[in-house]
């Protein structure tokens, strides 16, 4: 259905043949009216004029306004079908009518053009936040490149350090060996680490063939880092994301298991994808507490970001409470061709 927003955009002979239909239907239902010419002869055209204004704004509620005064001094106004008015109350009456078209007119554009300028500025704000995001992943990318090619490489340099100076001091059977061999394993921990964190800021291999692959791996490095249960379910026949709708679906799987494990205190947690339909369907249970509704003085920003993400997709996500102290997550993700749900 279209919006008197969306009809004030339309051509404005369109508009404006829009006010002469509706003037000349007011009209015809004001013939059917059982009122006499003398009685209120002006009656249902100020809704005319309303609705003309409201579709078409100020040019066609003024058009209106005076349309039906010619209409009504003409059909309705005696002497019928003269424009010989005898009362000076008649005049008042057009004047009083007139002044009232106007005014309308001019407070419906004035409507208007208040809720245009809020959604330009809705549409701002959301342009905002989308660069706002789309900054924040460039400089995630950054910083998991810097970790991967930068200290990365430093700890592994290290490593290979510590690892010569281990064999040097063995080969001299000095009782250092076994501080050197330990220096070198602490160091190897830091550089699996250090992958762990440089994949999930920067997950390269998020596009439309490896969204499950990097989510199962992201399950995995979870499971290390928070030493909890992750578990990711296969799916078959996986559609092929762009790397756009991926990167944001994997976002909204990082965000849900560090809140489940963080703020729910959840000891397992289960990822699956199945098809339903025309869409994809990711669900995410676990048995901690169910996540914080964003609100006044409430922790709600993850939820809030994973919202926001899955709108960025044409997405719908809920969260529900289960049986047996379980929260789920159902993000429902339409597939590539179908058009996006509109963002609620």
């Amino acid at each position: 259905m279209l919006s008197s927003m969306d009809l004030m955009r339309r051509p404005a002979a369109v508009r404006y043949a829009m006010t002469v239909a509706v003037v000349a239907l007011t009209a015809g239902i004001r013939v059917i009216v059982p009122l006499s010419a003398t009685d209120a002869p002006l009656m249902l055209f100020i809704v005319a004029v309303t609705v003309a204004a409201w579709l078409g704004g100020f040019g066609c509620g003024v058009l209106a306004t005076l349309l039906a005064a010619i209409i009504a001094a003409y059909r309705f106004m005696e002497p019928s079908y003269s424009f010989q008015l005898v009362r000076s109350s008649q005049w008042i009456a057009l004047f009083v009518f007139a002044f009232e078209g106007v005014a309308i007119s001019l407070l419906l554009e004035h409507m208007h053009r208040v809720r245009q300028a809020a959604r330009e500025s809705d549409e701002a704000a959301r342009d905002l936040e989308r660069r706002l995001l789309d900054i924040s992943e460039e400089e995630q990318r950054r910083i998991g490149h810097d970790l991967h090619d930068g200290l990365g490489q430093h700890l592994t340099g290290v490593a290979f350090l510590s690892k010569v100076l281990s064999q040097r001091l063995g080969g001299k059977n000095l009782p250092e060996t076994a501080e050197a061999n330990h220096i070198a394993d602490l160091v190897n921990q830091a550089i699996g680490w250090t992958r762990d964190l440089a994949r999930g800021l920067s997950p390269v291999s998020v596009d439309g063939a490896g969204l499950e692959a990097s989510i199962t791996d992201l399950a995995s490095q979870s499971a290390r880092l928070f030493g909890v249960e992750v578990t990711c379910v296969p799916c078959d026949n996986l559609p092929l994301f762009d790397n756009a709708v991926a990167i944001h679906v994997y976002r909204i799987v990082q965000e849900a298991i560090t809140n489940a494990v963080k703020h729910g205190q959840a000891k397992h947690v289960r990822i699956e994808f199945c098809r339903m339909g025309d869409a994809t369907q990711l669900t995410m249970t676990n048995d901690g507490s169910p996540f914080t509704e964003p609100g006044d003085g409430s922790p709600g920003l993850g939820l809030r970001i994973m919202r926001y993400r899955a709108r960025m997709i044409g997405a719908r996500l809920e969260i529900q409470r289960l049986a047996g102290d379980r929260t789920l997550l159902l993000c429902t993700i339409p597939d590539p061709e179908t058009p996006p749900a509109k963002p609620g």
